[in-house]
């Protein structure tokens, strides 16, 4: 479900206009929220008081004290307050009708986006960047979209492919008054990084417990669909659901006999779940990856890859039996020090945070492999500009110079990769159901901040397996209370959750991590989610993708499409290809 607005410098009132369709018309009327119609299962909330007018677009999470809540909010306008008070993904759009402004905002960490932008006396959002650009009429791309999409596998800062059209900010608001802009920020997470924590043995007791009150509410009355994999995060959700006696079913994607699909189809039958496995099989390679792998990248606004096209394919099948996902989205990303580069560190960001000396960090990038799939030449005051900008980033920032190295990366991951990377997900399942994520619920983060369990609080990139293991025994802590049945039973790590709890189960996982260690084996990396396989097969697609040859470098692409080169930058780089011929087709 989309949203736009445009505002004049006559505003007096904001109204409301509800269309039949997901089209928008070809001229929006003046100071009227206009909601398009298809997306059924989003809801729209709208409240009203002698001093505001307020409409929440999204699936705030179900609790007794919601509408008193949100009648306080009325009163007061506190939007840091109304975010940690209501759970869940949504916009909130405010008209504060004695100052004539209006407030438009996203909840914690910015899942849901806004744009905006000002052309002329008018001012124009909406939660699609191809909206405001159509309406707009602006026609000119911003190279410095691409440059950053193909180096850091996301947009690092707060650029659109439409030059002018701006993505607001995590945790800002975005205000306006006649036909003046401005974003304030309300909220940043490191006001949760404490200094004085309390022990995690101490703590993991009564934090499991919380989680397990918590994630409660997530269920909805009627059925939902739990994401259940060979991981912890899956594992603990169906557990706590168990506990609570809620109605779902699991599911999961993945290809005939990965860990995925075994361990949880393994793990369902035993408590008696109705378990569906999501095959990402030839069928799929071929009939369907590449028409979702594309719709992906549009939908994602540019922002991610052709690579992730499971994810959408499986919202599709999903919602013929429910209107919400849960699912284990940020869980690992939050207990656990993040050691891993690849899709979701890139290896130009973990640079960016790792090198330590500004200089040595720019040409790290700058001598990077992602930046031969582009033409420097064509790039050149749009590196110098984001050279510029790197010094804004927690790493280089001197606000942020009294935090641990490790503290400063996570403070980019939350505010920024959790959105840029988790987002584009969720807004491609948004179209077809609600995602609801209870590892991010504020109650249960701001609990645990004053603990010593989360890994912001390790060291930067952790390895040590030892050191490592208070990010994961939380999740045996609440599988133990919630549905002990689980706790024996091996993840796709080769442990189960309950080698964790005791000092022989320690000693075997390290064990492990020691054997991976030595008898570390060489070759391609796991296929589990025919990525690979689905663009072999589709590369015809790709060769004949028209290459525009100034931006990208023809020769490096071509090479790489003659090897069958399949990794994450490469696929990136085609994404960035393809997203840029569908915007300058639309223009």
């Amino acid at each position: 479900m989309n949203f736009a607005i445009k505002i004049n410098n006559n505003l007096a009132d904001l109204g409301e206009l509800r269309l039949n369709t997901g089209d928008f018309p070809n001229h929006w009327a003046d100071n009227t929220l206009l909601i398009s119609g298809e997306c059924q299962h989003i809801k729209i909330d709208f409240y009203e008081s002698v001093n505001n007018k307020v409409w929440i677009i999204g699936d705030v999470i179900p609790e007794t004290d919601n509408e008193k809540n949100i009648h306080q909010f009325l009163s007061h306008a506190n939007f840091e307050w109304l975010f940690k008070t209501l759970q869940g993904h949504y916009r909130v759009i405010v008209f504060d009708k004695d100052s004539r402004k209006i407030i438009v905002a996203s909840s914690l960490f910015g899942i849901m986006p806004v744009y905006y932008s000002k052309k002329g006396e008018n001012v124009f959002v909406s939660s699609s960047p191809e909206i405001l650009a159509k309406q707009m009429e602006q026609t000119e791309i911003d190279k410095r979209f691409i440059l950053e999409n193909v180096l850091f596998y996301y947009p690092l800062f707060d650029n659109t492919i439409f030059k002018g059209i701006r993505l607001l900010p995590t945790h800002h608001l975005l205000n306006i008054t006649g036909n003046n802009i401005s974003c304030s920020r309300y909220f940043n997470v490191t006001n949760w990084f404490c200094a004085n924590l309390i022990p995690w043995k101490k703590a993991a007791n009564n934090i499991s417990d919380l989680f397990i009150d918590r994630v409660k509410y997530y269920f909805p009355e009627e059925s939902s669909e739990v994401s259940l994999t060979g991981g912890f995060d899956g594992r603990t959700l169906v557990s706590c659901a168990m506990y609570h006696h809620k109605k779902f079913k699991a599911y999961s994607f993945g290809r005939k006999n990965s860990n995925d699909t075994t361990i949880a189809a393994e793990l369902a039958n035993s408590a008696g779940v109705d378990f569906s496995e999501i095959a990402l099989n030839k069928k799929y390679v071929t009939d369907q990856s590449l028409q979702n792998g594309l719709e992906f990248i549009i939908n994602a606004g540019g922002t991610a890859g052709f690579a992730r096209a499971h994810y959408l394919y499986a919202a599709k099948l999903l919602q013929a039996d429910t209107r919400y996902l849960i699912t284990g989205n940020f869980g690992s990303e939050i207990f656990r020090a993040v050691h891993n580069i690849g899709a979701v560190i890139s290896p130009n960001l973990h640079q960016l945070f790792s090198a330590g000396d500004f200089d040595a960090a720019v040409n790290k990038v700058e001598q990077s492999a992602e930046f031969n799939w582009i033409n420097k030449n064509s790039f050149l005051n749009e590196w110098e500009e984001l050279k510029e900008d790197f010094k804004k980033l927690p790493a280089y920032d001197p606000a942020y110079f009294s935090l641990t190295q490790n503290e400063k990366f996570y403070q980019y991951l939350l505010e920024e990769v959790f959105r840029k990377y988790f987002g584009a997900e969720m807004v491609n399942q948004s179209l077809y159901l609600n995602n609801r994520t209870p590892f991010v619920d504020t109650k249960f983060l701001e609990a645990l901040y004053k603990t010593g369990m989360p890994g912001v609080y390790s060291d930067f990139m952790e390895r040590n397996p030892v050191k490592r293991f208070k990010g994961q025994v939380i999740y045996a802590h609440i599988i133990k209370k919630a549905y002990p049945a689980f706790l024996n039973k091996l993840t796709d790590k080769g442990y189960a959750p309950a080698d964790l709890l005791t000092l022989t189960g320690k000693a075997s996982i390290i064990g492990g991590f020691l054997s991976k260690k030595l008898f570390k084996k060489t070759g391609s990396a796991d296929d589990s989610n025919s990525v690979d396989e689905a663009f072999e097969y589709n590369k015809p697609y790709f060769e004949r993708l028209a290459l525009n040859s100034v931006l990208f470098n023809k020769q490096s692409v071509e090479k790489a499409l003659q090897n069958g080169n399949c990794y994450h930058d490469f696929l990136v780089a085609m994404s960035q290809c393809y997203y840029y011929n569908h915007i300058t087709g639309m223009l």
